[in-house]
């Protein structure tokens, strides 16, 4: 996954003949931190800082599809289950772009939904946002338990649920995650309405 460096330099090359082009960087990349794949990112400018979360799929970037048992000897991902766990992901620059710190993560996909997740449960579409007045961070996501990852072989309807982290410390700890989808407004399709 890429990113436009976010710098100085960059936006004054709009301005200035004969300026070089703005770099790009790979801020995710394809194995790091035992991701098979990155998508869905989200970024932050919070207080000097540049925040990058993606969804990192542990066997594959695809959420739904069958289900189907792994090839033996084929790598995850292929010949197999195209969903299955997914967690979401951080990195920080505090040099505008230019760098990035390590990978960590912020929410695990199999603490939230317990021994019943194994490598099922899924993570995913974060959306950021941040309190300017108390510089509390809001991290905003879908969850996916097993059950309803189409682990079984069987199609069936959609269930998602919202669930929320928060950061008071900037981003160094972050809250429990919290299920929010009786507070929000967000609705899911059923298979019905496919």
């Amino acid at each position: 996954m890429k990113a436009v460096k976010v710098d100085d330099d960059a936006l004054d090359a709009r301005r200035t003949p004969g300026a070089p082009p703005v770099a790009i960087v790979d801020v995710f990349q394809q194995g790091e931190g035992g991701c098979n794949s990155f998508r869905g990112p989200a970024v932050l400018w919070h207080r000097g800082r540049l925040l990058a979360f993606a969804t990192c799929g542990r066997f594959g970037c695809g959420d739904w599809g069958p289900i189907q048992p792994p090839t033996p000897g084929a790598p995850h991902g292929r010949n197999g289950s195209v969903a299955g766990e997914k967690d979401v992901m951080m990195k920080v620059s505090t040099t505008r772009g230019r760098t990035w710190g390590p990978l960590t993560m912020v929410t695990n996909a199999s603490s939230i939904g317990g021994a019943g997740c194994g490598t099922g449960c899924a993570a995913l579409g974060p959306t950021v946002v941040a309190d300017e007045v108390t510089g509390e961070i809001f991290l905003f996501f879908s969850f996916i338990p097993k059950s309803l990852n189409y682990h079984s072989g069987v199609l069936i309807p959609w269930s998602h649920s919202v669930y929320m982290v928060s950061s008071n410390d900037g981003f160094e700890t972050w809250s429990s995650p919290r299920n929010i989808s009786k507070e929000s407004s967000m609705t899911w399709p059923t298979k019905s309405d496919r």
